[in-house]
């Protein structure tokens, strides 16, 4: 096989990294909307909520 390889645990460790990011930048764009400091979309902030929750999940799973 070619091309960069990596193991296990290294693909993982940037999953887990990506995957917080990611339910970062969700929550922080909610509080801003909770606090008058951003506008979003009512279905947005559905979506947010619900893959929030989700990541929630996902995370949990990698962290074990």
């Amino acid at each position: 096989m070619s091309g960069l390889q990596i193991d296990w645990e290294v693909a993982n460790r940037i999953t887990l990294l990506n995957l917080k990011d990611y339910q970062r930048v969700l929550t922080e764009e909610l509080e801003k909307f909770k606090n008058d400091q951003q506008w979003l979309h009512s279905e947005d902030v559905v979506r947010h909520q619900k893959v929030i929750a989700a990541l929630d999940i996902v995370i949990a799973e990698y962290e074990n």
